[in-house]
């Protein structure tokens, strides 16, 4: 379904984000949530444009006014913005991701920092929220330990602040279960490829290719194998 923008009368697309899904306006950035989840298309000016978009108008009515000249390569922007939300139609990017995205399609540096921040001012690029989700997917879906997870926001271009708020709250315990998770996983696999202190090292090799420190992936392996206690308390480290 596709509605008509109450500002400029564009149509709006729709950028899918879980419970923060909502239409965008490709010309002028307004952004609303009105029929998602419906079975209805709102008509233009049937909805009400929230205060913080409020500024933003006001502004593009001044530059659109007689007499006012746009600035050199504000087709440019509109067509890196068009871009952007094609890039992110399909999953969350981060900064650094839209960045070289734009960056590989031609655009300027000042164009492409112009469209960056209009987007995080948009809501639609979020470092911070990036990462916690990310974490939680890497955490719940594939059981990583936080050095791979940390490499894995590294590799995504993460700000640093934001990846470590996102690590911190990956808690001891939840790491440990990870890594016992992995640990009774490949056990069975290894167990006729070698024993005793042999098996244990090979298991924890296996843990630390998963992320997990030598001292935890260790400990998990002794778990696993039968020759240590279960997580109780404080993880090792």
């Amino acid at each position: 379904m596709q509605c008509g923008c109450p500002v400029c009368g564009a149509w709006m697309g729709q950028v899918m984000k879980g419970l923060d899904s909502r239409c965008v306006c490709p010309q002028c950035g307004y952004f609303c949530s009105a029929c998602m989840g419906t079975d209805s298309v709102q008509p233009k000016g049937h909805y009400t444009m929230p205060e913080s978009f409020a500024q933003l108008v006001e502004e593009s009515e001044a530059l659109s006014a007689p007499g006012v000249h746009l600035p050199e390569g504000e087709n440019d922007l509109d067509s890196a913005m068009d871009k952007a939300w094609g890039y992110l139609s399909a999953q969350d990017r981060t900064a650094a991701q839209m960045e070289s995205y734009l960056y590989g399609k031609g655009f300027a540096p000042e164009t492409v920092e112009e469209a960056v921040n209009k987007l995080k001012g948009y809501g639609y690029i979020d470092d911070g929220a990036y990462a916690s989700k990310y974490v939680r997917e890497l955490s719940s879906a594939r059981h990583l330990g936080r050095l791979a997870m940390r490499q894995k926001l590294s590799a995504r271009g993460v700000e640093k602040e934001a990846a470590q708020a996102a690590l911190d709250a990956y808690t001891e315990e939840e790491e440990w279960e990870n890594a016992l998770y992995w640990a009774k996983k490949l056990a069975p696999t290894l167990a006729g490829k070698a024993e005793g202190r042999a098996l244990r090292d090979r298991l924890g090799q296996k843990l630390a290719h998963k992320g997990f420190s030598f001292q935890l992936a260790r400990r998990a392996a002794e778990v696993a194998l039968g020759g240590g206690e279960e997580w109780e308390g404080e993880a090792p480290q």
